[in-house]
């Protein structure tokens, strides 16, 4: 009963939940805001500005036990794939994990063998050397704004096109 109580003067003092309580109580997190952003057109948007036609959307791959997840939305059209990976933290651990995963991408979903594949990061908070470092891998880079999302890449930027066809094996 005295955790009852002192849970409730907790509350009453308008401490922010947890973590754990966010989860239990459904609580959006900002990743979980920004995806959802991304999962409901900004995405086809912002690349259809780039000369993308991305008219369809859907959410990420889990990974297989022992393999990379591709878990972030996935827009893509008759021509053209994008893989998006939703970081929270940027790091660069993370985005070599990404480009890994998409060199494997069409294993995935056969659907999108032929196609042109490209990558994209959208993260929360400002890191500027994972978002050089994701440039310079031809990667799109996405930041989230007050209420939406942008390409911080250039103008010029030329993105990567990952491999669309599985490898022929002997």
């Amino acid at each position: 009963m005295k955790e009852i109580e002192r849970h409730f003067r907790t509350s009453d003092l308008g401490v922010k939940p947890t973590y754990y309580e966010r989860r239990i109580c459904n609580y959006p997190s900002e990743i979980d805001l920004l995806r959802e952003s991304l999962e409901r057109g900004d995405l086809e948007a912002v690349m259809g500005a780039r000369g993308l036609s991305l008219p369809r959307g859907m959410g990420g791959i889990s990974p297989a036990p022992g393999e990379i997840g591709l878990d972030g939305p996935i827009a893509y059209g008759d021509k053209e794939v994008v893989v998006t990976q939703l970081l929270s933290e940027p790091c660069l651990e993370y985005l070599a994990l990404f480009i890994e995963g998409m060199e494997k991408f069409p294993f995935h979903l056969e659907y999108f063998d032929g196609k042109k594949i490209y990558g994209a990061v959208a993260y929360l908070n400002e890191n500027e050397t994972m978002r050089t470092h994701a440039q310079q891998q031809g990667l799109f880079v996405i930041r989230a704004t007050d209420d939406s999302i942008s390409i911080i890449n250039d103008e010029e930027f030329v993105p990567r096109v990952f491999p669309s066809t599985k490898p022929v094996l002997s």
